[in-house]
């Protein structure tokens, strides 16, 4: 805020009792301390109007980053609509039965599963693998068309990490795409997160936000079986940002949702994350639409020519269209 142009006087009782003279003096504080109020309201202060503080009659707030806490946040004052979510979707096609990883990790909500047969039942089975390499917990879904049509699951999970970026630029999220040598699509997953990001053992969620709004979490601490020494540790830990290369770190644990099949004479792409198309994809998918159906339908066409990307190992990346 700019300082007044006017100092603002008190003006004591005895320069305007009965007996004081109406002096020049006297008047330039009058006249002064009206301008240092109107200056110090705003200059967009209406006399007539409330001054409600709505940033029309007064200057906005601006509320340092990171300063609302679990304190300033009143008991059962975060509902559906303040909770950040997204969609993870899973597909396998007819005759091709699959072990599929949901992008949810130990995130996730309820499960919703479908085919599109009626006469089709989907057979299913959900378990946490915690025997991949390293992941603390894999939400990974058995799923098995059963009949004449492609079956799919479709989860709602808390996010906090995009956007991701694996050297190339932002990307507008992840439709993954198991093929086998007649680019039949076999099976397929659609996502605004990597299936790496929630579920390895890295955690992505931030405890805190820089003065730049950027998300903090506690640097590495050495593990100790000295259960003092290890509580020291960590409360004395520096915050530092949730960078990408914190976000990749278990992208070579995870680098698709297709492990647990039998992948010989199949390939894993990636329909072009960079794509603006890309973003359409995930808005389809955010609204309950089948990104699926629009690949085993032919409404999306992908080449076999990778693209020049950074990203996991044995992965294409390939342009597509629809």
């Amino acid at each position: 805020m700019v300082a007044p142009s006017k100092n603002f006087t008190s003006i004591p009782d005895t320069s305007v009792d009965t007996d004081s003279p109406l002096t020049t003096t006297l008047m330039t504080q009058y006249r002064d301390n009206d301008i240092h109020l109107e200056e110090w309201l705003g200059k967009n202060y209406t006399a007539a109007v409330d001054h409600d503080h709505d940033g029309v009659n007064s200057a906005l707030i601006t509320i340092p980053a990171g300063s609302i806490g679990q304190t300033e946040i009143g008991s059962s004052a975060v509902g559906q609509g303040e909770l950040k979510t997204s969609t993870s979707t899973v597909s396998a096609t007819n005759g091709n039965p699959a072990h599929l990883t949901l992008g949810s990790g130990q995130y996730g909500l309820s499960y919703r599963f479908r085919t599109f047969d009626p006469s089709s039942g989907a057979l299913t089975s959900q378990f946490s693998d915690n025997n991949s390499p390293g992941a603390s917990f894999i939400t990974r879904i058995f799923l098995d068309p059963g009949g004449s049509s492609d079956a799919e699951c479709q989860q709602r999970y808390v996010t906090a990490s995009p956007p991701f970026n694996l050297g190339d630029g932002d990307m507008a999220g992840f439709v993954f795409v198991l093929v086998d040598r007649l680019s039949k699509v076999l099976a397929t997953y659609t996502a605004i997160v990597p299936p790496w990001a929630y579920n390895g053992p890295t955690d992505l969620r931030p405890i805190g936000w820089d003065d730049q709004g950027r998300p903090l979490r506690r640097e590495d601490v050495a593990p100790s079986d000295d259960l003092d020494e290890y509580a020291e540790r960590i409360a004395n830990a520096k915050l530092v940002p949730i960078d990408q290369e914190w976000k990749q770190r278990d992208m070579g644990k995870i680098p698709h949702p297709f492990q647990g099949n039998d992948l010989a004479g199949k390939t894993v792409v990636l329909l072009d994350p960079l794509c603006d198309k890309c973003e359409k994809l995930m808005l389809f998918n955010e609204h309950g639409e089948s990104v699926s159906r629009l690949l085993t339908g032919g409404k999306i066409k992908f080449d076999n020519t990778p693209l020049n990307r950074r990203g996991p190992l044995n992965v294409q990346q390939v342009k597509f269209c629809f």
